[in-house]
This record gives C-alpha cells, sequence and structure tokens, in this order.
C-alpha cells in the first residue's frame, strides 16, 4: 500500500524515506542540550523519589534485626542478668535465683495479693483499715 502512495509522487516518496528512516535529528548539535538536560533531569527525578524509600527500607531492615528470635533471646537473657545483679546488690547475698524461664516466686505480683494481706483476710486493692466483707 505505501508503494501506490509512494508512487503518485516521487518527490513526496524521497521526503518520506529520509525522514522516517534517518536518526540524524537524534545526532544534531541542536538537539544535545535538551537531551543532556532531559536525562539529568531524570535521573535527578528518579534520585529524588527513590532515595528517601531506599534510606526508608535500610532503617527498617535494622530495625527487623533487633527483632530475631536470637536478638530477643539475647536481651532477655541481660535483663535477667541484671534483674539478678540488682536483687544481689539488693539484699548483700547471692540469690539463689532459679535458672528456668519461669519467673521467681519470691517476687510479689502486683495482681496477686501479698502474703500478709492473704493472711489478714484482705484483697490486695483494700486497705488495711476498711472492713472486709
Amino acid at each position: 500500500m505505501n508503494n501506490a502512495i509512494l508512487d503518485l509522487s516521487s518527490d513526496v516518496s524521497e521526503t518520506f524515506c529520509t525522514t522516517c528512516m534517518d536518526a540524524s535529528p537524534l545526532f544534531d548539535p541542536e538537539y544535545f542540550p535538551v537531551i543532556a538536560v532531559t536525562l539529568i533531569g531524570f535521573a535527578g527525578l528518579a534520585a529524588a523519589l527513590l532515595v528517601p524509600i531506599w534510606r526508608f527500607l535500610d532503617r527498617e531492615e535494622e530495625v527487623a534485626e533487633d527483632w530475631t528470635p536470637e536478638a530477643v533471646a539475647k536481651r532477655l537473657r541481660e535483663l535477667r542478668t541484671e534483674n539478678v545483679e540488682k536483687e544481689e546488690t539488693r539484699t548483700g547475698a547471692p540469690s539463689d535465683a532459679p535458672s528456668s524461664d519461669a519467673p521467681s516466686s519470691d517476687a510479689p505480683s502486683s495482681d496477686v495479693p501479698s502474703s500478709d494481706a492473704a493472711a489478714s483476710g484482705q484483697g490486695a486493692s483494700e486497705a488495711p483499715g476498711s472492713p472486709s466483707h
């Protein structure tokens, strides 16, 4: 079909072929500044959009490393060691802390009544002077 159109006018066919197949405008020095500014602008825009995302993902990866099973177990061991050391310095004698993960039965809990309150029949929330039920 293109041949039929090109046969009608030889002048148009030569102009058509040279503009379609020739890449000379791309290498024309007149267009180099436009091409350079476009490429630099595209690279700058890509960097402006992607660098904050890259930094965010790096920070999240570092935070995620703190929550691996090994890191959590290490922090728990450190906390238990610190608690044992504080107990030793408070009492002045080395404590016989159990080596298991279960909490010590010696330490009173806030939701469990103390031995004095339990012995007198009072709950943890009742004051010593309040009447019992």
